[in-house]
């Protein structure tokens, strides 16, 4: 039993290390080091190869994406024990560069408000087809449930597969 627990507690950080990233990141991430390996680059990387990527992106992809894309690539230096190129300054620069140069500032959409929902729910139930009924349930489901958008195309897709798999099978 000791072997066991002892076997077990080797585990508990890998699985510590997995839960402190949510499924969105880890998806998020891995395609962005597909989007760069894509591009033509081989991991591990330099920070010259990552200013050439962020040039050739600066005014293709928004600041934010091209961010987040380095930090993916820091990620996976840090996690397959390789030394960090993002961290040389040419690569913080060439960033706040592009950020100055092509950003945009965030614009923060206005959350839906319950009296606004209440509107919403009554004309979809005025005379509802099975568009309306759908389109009511992903309302209410969204709000309730908070989800962000990804989130409920990502629910709606496993309800459909789960669907279409059932089908499949009669």
């Amino acid at each position: 039993a000791s072997v066991d627990t002892r076997a077990l507690s080797l585990l508990m950080p890998q699985d510590y290390i997995h839960a402190a990233t949510s499924d969105n990141t880890r998806t998020a991430y891995q395609n962005d080091i597909r989007h760069f390996r894509q591009w033509g680059a081989v991991l591990p990387t330099t920070s010259d190869v990552i200013v050439r990527y962020l040039h050739h992106y600066a005014d293709q992809l928004n600041p934010r994406t091209l961010v987040r894309r380095i930090t993916a690539i820091k990620q996976w230096h840090e996690y397959q024990g390789f030394s960090d190129p993002t961290k040389n300054p040419v690569v913080g620069k060439t960033l706040r560069g592009i950020q100055n140069v092509h950003g945009k500032p965030k614009v923060k959409a206005l959350p839906l408000t319950v009296d606004a929902l209440i509107q919403m729910v009554d004309l979809l139930n005025e005379s509802p087809s099975l568009f309306d009924i759908r389109n009511n349930a992903l309302i209410q489901i969204g709000f309730f449930g908070a989800f962000r958008r990804s989130e409920l195309v990502k629910l709606w897709l496993k309800c459909f597969i789960s669907l279409m798999y059932t089908r499949a099978l009669i």
